[in-house]
């Protein structure tokens, strides 16, 4: 059972450096903007030329997610992300193609922005998905810098809400589109492992889990 859980945990540690090292060359390009050629472009306004500041609803498309009761629930291992840190549950079926960037809609955790690898029932959350844009890798490290500003969007003491219209109203700095296909052509390979080591972590966690009870029930013997 170690042996499972090493590998889970070893896993665990190399999708957080993969992901460090991708986040890092976002705030490079986009926020240090040390972007390659940036020598010979102009800044003004801390703005380089060719770049704007638009609505992110203006450059990607931003869904709202369609809630699902417990009752409608059928057993499956399609992720259900509502307003928590993790799935709510698992479904038979999705209805947001992955990998697909999920913002929170309610709850402590309203604007927790995630990303996931496979399709989704995005039920409590906005959300854009990978069939909608060849970016979602860049769209996804964008969200995560911003993260901070999305949270502060909560409205409401006791439920708080992050409404699809104010994720669709934040208003974010966009690059040329060649250096943001460049950018997304880097770090899709990091991704792409990434969403490996997660599947693998996933068959894991299944293989011990179904190894324990034999365990305990004396089925098999150490």
């Amino acid at each position: 059972l170690s042996a499972y859980d090493d590998l889970i945990e070893n896993n665990r540690r190399r999708i957080a450096l993969l992901e460090q090292s991708a986040r890092l060359l976002y705030r490079e390009w986009f926020v240090d903007l040390r972007f390659p050629g940036h020598e010979h472009v102009k800044v003004v306004d801390g703005v380089p030329d060719g770049w704007c500041v638009r609505p992110l609803g203006n450059c990607f498309l931003v869904r709202k997610g369609r809630n699902i009761t417990r009752a409608e629930v059928a057993a499956g291992e399609v992720p259900v992300v509502a307003g928590g840190l993790e799935p709510s549950c698992h479904h038979n079926v999705a209805n947001a193609k992955g990998p697909v960037v999920t913002i929170s809609a309610s709850g402590a955790n309203a604007g927790f922005v995630r990303l996931y690898a496979s399709d989704i029932w995005a039920s409590d959350c906005s959300y854009i998905s990978g069939d909608t844009t060849a970016h979602i890798y860049y769209v996804y490290c964008l969200l995560k810098q911003q993260q901070s500003r999305l949270t502060a969007m909560q409205k409401g003491a006791a439920q708080p809400h992050v409404y699809p219209k104010d994720v669709q109203g934040l208003e974010v700095p966009m690059a040329p589109d060649g250096l943001i296909a460049e950018f997304e052509q880097l770090v899709s390979p990091t991704f792409e492992l990434m969403a490996k080591l997660e599947a693998q972590s996933a068959l894991l966690a299944k293989g011990r889990d179904l190894v324990l009870p034999r365990l305990m029930n004396g089925d098999l013997m150490v």
